[in-house]
């Protein structure tokens, strides 16, 4: 399209990068081509992307002023210094990414990245340019100005889809990302083929070898994600900017946070609870637990049947965390698994990390064969509950911690052993979009007056020294903001022109001379902050302004360029969620803000004591006083520093503030729900186990039991179970006993039956006196009298059965409610003993006063007692329904509606709490918030 050079803006007196148009090109629609692409990359105003200060000509040539990058572009780097290191390179990967995301958001695919259009300034932050290629997602039909039926790109970094000339889509930028970023890595693209078919087909048929095959330090996981980047079918790419990002965080220089003891707690009851599950199973089926079947039999079947369910558990944790870095329960809490190089460890050493975690297991097993024989054992298990290698198994576990301290990351032996870490995940912080319904610019009509290039739209207002407009740049379509001074007024400062940082406007041009005095700077869309007074902010979008502010304040200082004076009418938050300040006082509106009173922002303390009202205000308080009962506890103390100006520098305020943007801001609808399912799910846990227990172990005695050789035993033994289980009234008992004698007297008085080993397994010592006891009382019983008796048998056989059927069921019902309530009394202690919510606390979650300040003990026990009234009001609902069941057989609706009633009432109960994470029914009863820890 042209060529670009270093040069001198007379009018702006800045230097600039201009692009002049080749003079071959003369046709009108290559004119529009080039002008379209002025116009694309101008819509695009972002650190990593280099910015367009306008367009015009010049003797009739289109040029376009850019951003004078002097660093030169990633390809010279390549060429100076060879492959980049590791982290670099993921690193310009990642700020290619954010480039590309704004020019995305700004409706721009950009079509042709590539090393050559990454540019490198003397700092090293890396911008995307030439939007030479690009293309309008909003107008489609702009694409047509693209050389029409030509195929156009770079064929090494371009997509396989725009080779073949298809419809594009962000998928296809992606492409290019992941080719630019192989380039990085290894010195070379993908593909090298020197002829220009064959390099097409390569693109388009073969597959580049992985990067680390080419370059070994270069991590597996980062060479996956790379390949993934470069599939052939677009769908087996990453789906968006942010999963390629998220991706790619991993692998960058700054070191993860290792994961806190509460979020490794949780994890590691779900990742037990899966890699033991094929285990539990087994005990719950069979009855027996496959490691005390070691103890007890000692045979080489045993032995293979616990060695496959350990080998199980083994990989559960060896296979993913080796390869991804998390198992289940880690991906869930959003942890991983890394070794020295921060990335996921391999699977031999996390088989070798686990295989030390698991050893308590394995030392609990042979700490019982070589110190307990067959019997002392099964004596030992039968007198006290648990099985006997328990000590064994506690002790060694307890040993596995004893090393974890906050400095060394909170490792256990397997953790340095084998010198890996769990870490929290890296993820990137995503700022949240500006919500207002306030519409702060309206670029329609015109007034027919020019200053420079643009047109005046009007005039948003008056303020101190001046009038500020708002504009429109005809050659760029883009709308500015002038500032209109009094004649005589200084030029803007060199320094000022050239300014390129995130929180200040770019200035785009000027004038000065006896009749007028103007300066022109971008316009992104947004709100000024003094427009947002009465209307509160979430924290999540505030910490991120304070991060913006504090950072210029910061940077300002630093370079001698200091930012303007710090005033709510001199802060502009963009629609992307950014703090920017102005360096003309904005308008203020009717019923400004409170914190107009412009401050000296070199004057540290006072900038501090700025920005915590700023916070304050945001937050829909009064300046001077700080809302806690809106912030996590983890903001609060940050905020009272700012207003006691604290800090003794801006680094340290940076350092604090970034920790805070790395916090949760709010309590999310999945940790609330996780805090509400994880005591009623132990509570389920234990009774579907214990119910599963006594299911299958009456399943396994009936295929057992010995009928055929007692025939009429098993109608017997059911009978014996209702006598035994229900409460029934005197006529239907007399009719059981009278059957019983009538029917089972022979079974009843035979020795052998009773010594059968099944029976003697099956049926309590109760049961057989009750039966010895009817056959005494009843076996001269009339005729008439068995007869009514039979008939009143017949009547109940069927309600019998089914009641035989449902007792395991019952049993696991009332368990459930049990084991909840001794959940509930554990929490309700903690509250009164160690002043916290235990499940809460795990998950993160503090409990304040609405009105601010920690909650105390009583406050929490009537706030907990309130949240688990469910099981106090629906355990006796239970035993009223289990009374009646037990008087009257239970039908098909009873079973139903007292099987659906409880978990109603829980389901109830929980849902206000999901609907309003911080403040449920039980908040709003004891006056208390929450908010994270």
């Amino acid at each position: 399209m042209g060529e670009v050079f270093e040069a001198d803006h007379r009018t702006s007196g800045r230097r600039v990068a201009l692009k002049v148009m080749n003079h071959a090109l003369a046709s009108p629609e290559d004119r529009k081509r080039f002008i379209r692409e002025g116009r694309l990359a101008a819509s695009v105003s972002h650190l990593n992307a280099v910015y367009i200060y306008g367009s015009e000509e010049i003797y009739g040539t289109p040029v376009i002023a850019m951003e004078l990058v002097a660093g030169g572009t990633l390809k010279d780097r390549i060429k100076r210094s060879g492959p980049l290191p590791v982290t670099e390179a993921v690193e310009a990967a990642l700020q290619i990414i954010d480039g590309l995301e704004a020019a995305h958001a700004a409706g721009v695919l950009h079509r042709d990245i590539k090393p050559a259009n990454c540019f490198v300034t003397a700092e090293g932050a890396v911008k995307i340019g030439d939007f030479g290629l690009s293309i309008s997602t909003l107008a489609r039909g702009e694409s047509l100005l693209t050389a029409s039926g030509s195929v156009l790109g770079t064929p090494a970094y371009a997509s396989p889809e725009q080779l073949r000339g298809e419809d594009l889509d962000v998928v296809s930028d992606i492409y290019s990302v992941g080719a630019t970023l192989y380039h990085l890595l290894t010195g070379r693209p993908p593909y090298e083929a020197t002829d220009f078919v064959k390099l097409i087909t390569e693109v388009l048929d073969k597959t580049p070898p992985s990067p680390d095959k080419l370059r070994p330090e270069i991590p597996p996981g980062l060479s996956k994600v790379v390949v993934r980047s470069l599939a052939k079918n677009r769908g087996a790419r990453f789906a968006d900017y942010a999963a390629f990002r998220n991706a790619l965080l991993p692998f960058i220089s700054a070191p993860a946070a290792p994961a806190v003891l509460g979020l490794r707690f949780i994890a590691g009851v779900v990742d037990e609870l899966a890699a033991w599950l094929p285990s539990v199973i087994w005990l719950v089926v069979t009855g027996t637990d496959s490691f005390d079947s070691v103890i007890i039999d000692r045979t080489v079947a045993s032995v293979w049947i616990a060695g496959s369910f350990y080998l199980f558990a083994l990989l559960y944790y060896a296979i993913p965390e080796g390869l991804w870095g998390a198992s289940l329960g880690k991906a869930l809490c959003g942890l991983r698994v890394v070794g020295t190089n921060r990335v996921a460890p391999g699977i031999w050493r996390a088989f070798l990390r686990v295989l030390i975690f698991s050893a308590p297991a394995v030392i609990g097993v042979l700490g019982s064969l070589l110190v307990h024989s067959k019997d002392d054992f099964v004596a030992r298990q039968e007198s006290s509950g648990m099985t006997a290698y328990f000590p064994f198994w506690s002790l060694s576990t307890i040993a596995l911690w004893i090393t974890i301290r906050r400095r060394n990351g909170f490792a256990g032996l397997q953790d340095l052993f084998t010198r890996t870490r769990v870490v929290i995940r890296h993820a990137a912080h995503e700022r949240p979009l500006l919500k207002s319904t306030r519409a702060e610019r309206d670029s329609s009509g015109a007034t027919g007056e020019k200053l420079g290039p643009y047109e005046v739209i009007h005039s948003v207002g008056a303020t101190d020294g001046g009038e500020l407009l708002l504009a429109r740049d005809p050659a760029l379509r883009r709308i500015v903001w002038i500032f209109r001074t009094r004649p005589g007024t200084a030029p803007v400062p060199a320094r000022r022109r050239d300014l390129n940082r995130p929180g200040r406007l770019r200035w785009l041009n000027g004038h000065r001379d006896e009749s007028a005095a103007w300066d022109a700077y971008e316009c992104p869309d947004g709100v000024s902050f003094s427009t947002l007074h009465g209307q509160p902010q979430p924290w999540s979008a505030i910490r991120f302004w304070l991060h913006d502010l504090a950072e210029e304040i910061a940077v300002g200082n630093r370079s001698g360029n200091p930012a303007p004076p710090l005033a709510a009418n001199r802060i502009w938050i963009t629609a992307a969620g950014r703090a920017v300040l102005l360096d003309f006082p904005y308008p203020a509106p009717a019923g400004p803000s409170p914190i107009l009173r412009e401050v000296d922002p070199t004057n540290f303390s006072a900038a501090q004591r700025f920005l915590h009202s700023f916070g304050t205000d945001a937050l829909g308080g009064p300046a001077d006083e700080l809302p806690t009962a809106l912030l996590p506890s983890h903001a609060v103390p940050l905020l009272r520093s700012l207003g006691e100006a604290r800090f003794e520098s801006p680094e340290f305020l940076l350092g604090n503030l970034g920790s805070v943007l790395d916090k949760q801001p709010v309590i999310s609808r999945q940790r609330r729900a996780a805090a509400l399912v994880f005591g009623p799910a132990f509570a389920l846990l234990v009774s579907v186990i214990m119910g599963g227990l006594l299911h299958f172990a009456h399943t396994r005695s009936t295929r057992d039991w010995p009928e055929a050789r007692f025939p009429g035993s098993a109608e017997l033994r059911a009978e014996l179970r209702i006598l035994d289980w229900l409460i029934l009234d005197d006529d239907t008992r007399r009719a059981f006993c009278i059957n019983i004698a009538a029917q089972h007297g022979d079974i009843v008085l035979n020795p052998e039956f009773w010594a059968h080993p099944k029976v003697k397994e099956s049926v309590s010592r109760d049961s057989r006196l009750l039966a010895e006891e009817a056959v005494r009382d009843y076996s001269d019983a009339t005729r008439k009298r068995r007869a009514e008796a039979e008939r009143q048998m017949a009547a109940s056989s069927r309600s019998v059965a089914r009641t035989e059927r449902l007792v395991s069921y019952y049993v696991g019902f009332s368990l459930f409610w049990i084991m909840l309530t001794v959940v509930a009394i554990v929490d309700l202690g903690c509250c009164l003993v160690l002043g916290r919510d235990l499940f809460l606390h795990l998950f993160g979650i503090a409990t304040v006063r609405r009105r601010g300040g920690t909650a105390g003990r009583l406050v929490l026990f009537g706030r907990n007692f309130v949240a688990w009234a469910f099981c106090y009001t629906a355990l006796p609902a239970f035993v009223i329904w289990w009374s009646l069941l037990a008087a009257t057989p239970p039908s098909t609706t009873m079973i139903v509606i007292g099987g659906l009633l409880m978990p109603a009432i829980v389901v109830a109960a929980s849902a206000s709490a999901l609907v309003r994470p911080s403040r449920g029914f039980q908040d709003v009863v004891a006056g208390t918030r929450l908010v994270p820890r």
